[in-house]
Formats: structure tokens, sequence, C-alpha cells
């Protein structure tokens, strides 16, 4: 615990309780002293006050509880405790004050000296809309709700203070919650509406929580048509003026068809499949030895991060005997705050993370992680289109969302053939130039079959099956986790991410 001031003070013990002298300890009489707590402390209230004068008998006196290590009680997944997170409040050097983790109970407090002041930002930047007074003096508190899970923006709106980058970002999770997701990082993607001179405009990829501005001249309007073509059944207006702009949501994980409904528009092109995929979560894990036999099961998705915090003296390193044996192990980070990025080469299997200091991974500083892979994340399918030397080009399997891209040389058109053959009755035409592409919806489920019309190139076997499948957005493709699937790959190596955790205290 670090005590800052303005003026004159000083901080004892007082082993009373109470502001009577007896027996009292030194702390320090400098502003920015320091007390570290001692296992010696455990289990009983300090009390800290300053003896200037009558300053303790005028309230200047604080208790502190100190418990065993950082740990939760049993069957808690969190610190165990609400912490006290003092803050000194200045502008910085930098850009902006690092960020924060906290939990739903904890109080930040800030100091400073000089003129500053404190206030919470919705916007999550400078702007003072909305803005939300939390003090003017220093030593103001603030703490942290249920209504405040998520990112909270604090900044000083003094001068352009904040401006200058006294401005501080804190992640608040629910208390014990080691899976606790803030909002994931938006993109604007901006889109220029018009009518194409190919078959279609290029499809997007974006996630949830990404808006779409859709930017044009003249007249044009935008729909969403839940047909995936240019049919106006059920369609849902975007709107009709330039610079319109919609953000994808939950219900929109998998593929999106924007188009214009004026005149004849869609039908010359303008039409364009957006595949929407959930975003990557954050993981926030508490890390601690726990009173039990180890430390959570986390269940995670590729592109996932995990972010190890603690107090006192702990590491992470993979471990990948699945134990606390460490061989084989690899260094995640010495510092909280560290992260790590789960990527396709962690799938299908269970990763260890253990602490190795001491015997903290014996005392239940361990934990598996189940890593799948969300079953939304489309693939980009590329097919050289030509003329095979067998009876037909091989067989292909996709999802719904997934594109399938033709790619040729010479003069050849892909076409949909309802029929499973080479009969182009009610053909569809999905592209006559090289790199058409064709994304599957939910009408797809079953056999699609591609062919290429010109002359009789399908009958020579230019024709080309896709069993394709649904795609349950519901589900992860997570297998149990057993000592038998539990896997590793040196490649993962490339994956650790060392982010410098800032000190709460």
């Amino acid at each position: 615990v670090t005590f800052n001031w303005a003026g004159t003070h000083d901080v004892w013990i007082h082993p009373t309780g109470d502001c009577s002298e007896n027996n009292r300890i030194s702390v320090g009489s400098t502003t920015g002293v320091s007390y570290t707590f001692t296992e010696g402390d455990v289990g009983r209230a300090l009390t800290f006050a300053c003896d200037v004068l009558a300053h303790c008998e005028n309230g200047q006196i604080m208790n502190a509880t100190v418990i065993s290590d950082f740990g939760g009680g049993a069957g808690d997944g969190g610190r165990g405790r609400t912490m006290d997170i003092m803050l000194d409040w200045f502008i910085p050097v930098g850009d902006s004050l690092p960020p924060l983790f906290a939990e739903v109970g904890d109080t930040i407090t800030f100091n400073w000296l000089g003129t500053h002041n404190v206030w919470i930002h919705p916007t999550g930047d400078c702007s003072e809309a909305g803005r939300i007074r939390v003090g003017s003096t220093p030593g103001v508190s603030y703490t942290f709700t249920s209504d405040d899970i998520g990112v909270v923006t604090f900044a000083c709106d003094v001068g352009a203070h904040c401006e200058n980058g006294q401005i501080i970002m804190v992640t608040v999770g629910m208390e014990g919650d080691t899976g606790f997701i803030p909002d994931p990082p938006q993109e604007n993607i901006m889109v220029e509406w018009f009518i194409p001179e190919g078959d279609m405009l290029p499809p997007i990829t974006g996630q949830v929580g990404d808006t779409v501005t859709f930017n044009w001249g003249g007249t044009h309007d935008v729909w969403i048509h839940p047909g995936g073509d240019c049919s106006e059944a059920n369609r849902i207006r975007v709107g009709n003026t330039p610079g319109v702009v919609y953000t994808f949501t939950e219900d929109d994980v998998g593929t999106l068809t924007f188009a214009c409904d004026v005149g004849d528009h869609c039908e010359n092109g303008q039409i364009m499949s957006a595949t929407v995929m959930r975003a990557p979560k954050n993981i926030n894990v508490d890390w601690f030895i726990p009173d039990g036999d180890s430390l959570p099961s986390v269940m995670a998705e590729v592109g996932d991060i995990l972010t190890f915090n603690w107090l006192g003296t702990h590491n992470v390193f993979i471990h990948p005997t699945g134990d606390c044996s460490e061989a084989g192990s690899i260094e995640v980070g010495q510092t909280s705050g560290v992260s790590y990025a789960l990527t396709e080469d962690d799938i299908g299997g269970t990763i260890t993370f253990a602490c190795d200091v001491g015997a903290h991974c014996e005392n239940g500083q361990i934990m598996q992680v189940t890593v799948g892979v969300p079953v939304n994340v489309p693939q980009n399918i590329m097919v050289d289109w030509f003329i095979p030397a067998g009876d037909s080009l091989p067989p292909l399997t996709a999802t719904v969302g997934d594109t399938i891209t033709f790619n040729w040389g010479g003069f050849h058109n892909v076409f949909v053939h309802p029929t499973g053959d080479c009969s182009n009755e009610n053909a569809i035409a999905v592209g006559a130039t090289t790199g058409a592409m064709y994304t599957f919806t939910e009408a797809d489920v079953g056999v699609v079959t591609f062919a290429c019309d010109v002359g009789s190139h399908c009958e020579n076997g230019q024709i080309l099956m896709v069993t394709v499948s649904p795609n349950n957005v519901d589900d992860v493709n997570v297998p149990p986790p057993s000592a038998a699937n539990t896997k590793f790959s040196t490649s993962i190596l490339a994956a650790l991410i060392l982010v410098a955790g800032s000190s709460l205290l």
C-alpha cells in the first residue's frame, strides 16, 4: 500500500486500532511511503494513522484487513475479496494512462497534486457528452457496480488535460468471474455503393459490433434481402440517403445480403454479400492459488485472448504434460497482465497453464483451457475451373457462409445447375469472368452443382458437386477434455503475446 499526500502528514501503524500512539510503528513521513503486507499481518486488521497534531482524531485513520495469499474461498473463481485501487491522477508523458482491470465491488481512489477533477466519459474518449461527475478533490473514490461491467472511462476535464492524456480505461468484470468478456473492438467498413460492371459487388467480412457505411452518388437505397438474391420478399430497409449505416448484431452471424431496390439496380449487380462472425473474446483470468484442487477450467475458441492478472509473485507457463511437470514447459510471462492468443494450432485439445513459482502449481494454481473452432468462421474455397482429364472435377464440401471462388484461363463461365447434371434447365448464372464468386446460404444445404455452359465443357467434365452443411452458430466444435486428446504444438510459440501488465497498487 502506497500513501500519497500534499502538505504535512506521516504514517504510523497503531496496534491499538484507534488514535492511541501506544506501541505505534513508524511507516514513514514522506509522501509516497509504502508498506508491504507480510504473513505476520494475516488475520488481523492493521490500523494506519497520521500522528501529526490532531489529524488522526479528525479522521486521518484507516483500517486494512489482510488475507492469506490472494486466493478465494472454496469454489470461488475470483480473488476472494474486493480491492482498493490507488491511482496517481496526473497528465502522463505518453498518450494516456495505462489501462487497469477491476471487479464489481472494487474501489478506485484518485490522488493528485495541483488542479484536476474526475469524470466518467460514457463515450470512451474526451467527449464530455453525457459525462458523470466523480469528484474534484484529491482522494475521491468510485466503487464499481454491476452496471459498470464492461469498460469504464475516467477523464480529467480541466482544460485540455484529457486531450493531453489524463484519461484511463478500466475493464470491469463480475466479482470472481474468470470469463468476463468486454465489448469487442469495432470497425467501420466503408462501402462504395454503385452498379458495378461485373456480376455483383465484392463481398465483405465483419464481426458483431462492426458498422457498415454505404456511400453513393445518384439515386440508390439499401435493403437487406433475406433470400440472398434480388427477391424483395421480407426485405428489411436500411436507408435511402448516402452515408446510411448498419451495425452487425448477434442475430446477423452468418451471411447477410445487401441490395439496392431502385429500378433494376440489384439485377444489374448492385448486391453485396456480407459474412458476419462472432468477435473474439477477451478472457480475463484471476491467477492465484485456490483453496480447492485447481482453478476452474475454461472453454475458449480460436482468436480468443487469455489475460492473466495477479497480485504477489506468480508466473505463467504452458505445461504440455497436462500436469505440474515442467518438462518442455513454455513461458508465457512473468508479469501480471500477460496474454496468450489462441490459434488454430491449439484446436482439438486442452492447453494447461500453470504457475511454476515454488509449489504454486502443486497447490492448485493450474488451469485447463479447452479450445474449439467457432463453427461460424467462413472459408474462402478457391477452385481452379478447367476441363479435367477425367470424368469430372473432384467433389468438395462447404458450410453455409462459405464462399467459393472460381479462377480460370481461357473461355469459361459458371452456372448453378439445379438438375445436378449438365442440363441447363433453370440454370442460375454465377459469373462469366474469372474470379466469379458464390456464397452458400441456408437454401443451399444439400448438394449444389456448378457447371460450365460454354460449348460441351460440362459434358467433357467441367462440372463440380459441392455438399453444403448447415452452420449451427449456437454450437462450438469443442471436444470434451481428456488425457487422450490433450495436444501441444511447438508452433504455439508464435502465439505468445507478452503484454506488460500495469500495477494496480
